[in-house]
């Protein structure tokens, strides 16, 4: 009894220390997170002065804070920021709609309509994909040239392996989602090339509609898998009692689907918002100034102010950069918590 006791004793005492060390270990994390976010926003608020003169923290203690690096880069007309602020946000917001529309319809018809496609189809779909994006390199004659071989070796290889029976010419959803996600698994320096050629020849360099085109585009294979699990969640029997009631199939997607999946919806935008928001070599080849978005205008301006490591107002004005960049992601991670706890306490 008296050893039942004294273990009693000692479990209730391990339990604060373990608790305090916890939040301890957390604690220590989290200023290990923050303490750099924390002085990019003071270092917006210095003089050029205090920049360089040591460690400074607390404002109106350490230093005197002053607005002049936000009114420079906000309101100064010699600096063009404001312009490559708006593009971005207007690209990555349009781009993300974009994405999530598409990719909700596609991932939800992959699993609610499933299909069998012949390989061959597949086949010589991919084959003139891949022709089209290499005819700028090989010439168009010698581009059909391989196209009508490749279909024609695809006929003979189709007709001997159907008197052989030695395969099954189908391809379900399966094989369907890995095709798509493969494209999504070259690197971008691969496919840059072909896309600027392709948005050259439309006459949409510069523009931000082939920059949204292009985004919407590279993120929908990463939308439509992360979204495919959101609608497996969904009972079929919810769906087939709303079109026995006469719900058609968008009826049934927008009033019972969406609604039921929305928060994974948001947290797939979010997830696709950070890749538009962060995309750099896209921008850097298929813009020169009228739709330059912030990645490639923050880092062609690190690399053209040579002066920076000798002249202190510029890491004000860097500092400013970074707080702009990092803004909407905290804002657009900050609603999409308050939609996942309404969600979780509904």
């Amino acid at each position: 009894m008296i050893s039942i006791v004294r273990s009693i004793r000692a479990v209730r005492l391990r339990l604060p220390v373990r608790t305090v060390l916890t939040y301890a270990v957390l604690g220590c994390w989290s200023v290990v997170c923050l303490l750099p976010l924390y002085w990019v926003a003071v270092t917006t608020l210095k003089q050029p002065f205090d920049i360089i003169s040591g460690a400074r923290y607390l404002p109106w203690i350490d230093f005197k804070p002053t607005l002049d690096a936000w009114r420079f880069i906000l309101f100064d007309p010699t600096d063009d920021t404001r312009g490559r602020y708006v593009n971005s946000v207007i690209v990555a917001f349009a781009s993300t709609g974009l994405t999530i529309i598409f990719g909700s319809l596609a991932a939800y018809g992959v699993r609610r309509f499933p299909v069998r496609l012949s390989p061959i189809f597949a086949r010589i779909a991919a084959i003139i994909v891949l022709a089209a994006l290499g005819a700028p390199f090989l010439g168009r004659g010698m581009t059909f040239s391989m196209v009508a071989a490749a279909v024609l070796a695809i006929i003979a290889i189709r007709r001997w392996a159907l008197r052989h029976r030695s395969a099954k010419w189908s391809l379900d959803n399966t094989g369907l989602l890995v095709t798509i996600l493969a494209t999504r698994l070259l690197p971008p320096v691969v496919t840059v090339l072909p896309i600027y050629y392709a948005v050259a020849n439309l006459g949409l360099l510069d523009t931000r509609t082939a920059l949204i085109a292009v985004y919407a585009a590279v993120n929908l294979p990463v939308a439509i898998w992360l979204l495919i699990g959101f609608f497996d969640e969904i009972p079929v029997k919810v769906e087939e009692a709303a079109q026995l009631d006469g719900a058609s199939r968008f009826r049934t997607f927008f009033s019972i689907a969406v609604p039921i999946t929305k928060t994974g919806i948001f947290a797939t935008a979010l997830l696709v918002f950070v890749f538009c928001w962060n995309e750099y070599l896209f921008s850097l080849y298929l813009t020169t100034d009228h739709a330059l978005t912030m990645p490639p205008f923050l880092a062609g301006q690190m690399a053209t102010r040579e002066q920076m490591a000798s002249a202190s107002p510029e890491w004000g004005y860097f500092t400013v950069l970074i707080v702009l960049m990092v803004a909407p992601l905290i804002a657009f991670t900050g609603v999409l918590q308050r939609v996942v706890t309404r969600s979780s306490a509904g």
